[in-house]
């Protein structure tokens, strides 16, 4: 399985690391992993974990933790992360107490893919939640997945706009609805079953011939 690819107008900064974080909805794999018991409690489990990095990654001393899921002695994490405030955390997944998460406690929010007008309007909650928080819209990057396909592969049915087919025109003004809707990074896949080298391909014409038009675009603005 080939790794995905994010795409930005811009480099990212040196040392530059993010960490998604999702709650999970599948309860086989909770119980595969004997953590059944835990899978009705996944959300407050996922904030009272994003709660203790938090704590240990920007702690000198020993931290212990009281909560309703995770309880444990104080304890010291060493080495911390090399970036002040520890790793970026993004939050996963376009449902209310996924959005309601990245508003309180991420630094990112990375839906699912999404048309563009159904993430205007997630967005438009997002606003919202963040306004209660006390935080702004600048304080959470928004991110999106999308799916390039090899050239002269067919999606299948009608073309959604996450998927990216066509030249790199027709790419590169999909990608930018969605940054006009808001969007600041792009995690960029191909399709499952592509093959190696035509991933490669794929992401070198992306990297070439789609995101150079983004940044002129950028730059226009």
């Amino acid at each position: 399985m080939g790794a995905p690819r994010v795409l930005r107008a811009g480099p990212f900064p040196p040392g530059d690391r993010r960490r998604r974080t999702l709650s999970g909805w599948l309860r086989e794999e909770f119980d595969a992993l004997g953590y059944d018991a835990l899978f009705d409690r996944r959300g407050l489990a996922t904030d009272e974990a994003i709660r203790i990095l938090r704590s240990v990654w920007t702690t000198s001393t020993a931290v212990g933790f009281e909560g309703d899921v995770y309880r444990f002695e104080p304890m010291l994490m060493e080495p911390k992360p090399a970036r002040p405030g520890g790793l970026p955390i993004w939050i996963g997944g376009h449902g209310k107490r996924s959005i309601r998460r990245a508003a309180e406690l991420g630094d990112g929010w990375l839906p699912f893919r999404l048309p563009v007008d159904e993430l205007t309007k997630h967005l438009a909650y997002l606003r919202e939640q963040l306004a209660l928080y006390g935080r702004r819209r600048e304080d959470v990057t928004v991110a999106v997945n999308v799916v390039a396909h090899p050239s002269g592969s067919d999606p299948g049915g009608h073309a959604a706009d996450w998927d990216l087919v066509g030249d790199a025109d027709a790419c590169a003004e999909k990608l930018r609805r969605y940054q006009q809707a808001g969007v600041e990074h792009f995690l960029v896949k191909c399709p499952h079953g592509s093959s190696t080298a035509a991933m490669v391909e794929t992401y070198e014409v992306i990297a070439r011939e789609v995101r150079p038009r983004l940044e002129r675009n950028e730059q226009s603005g």
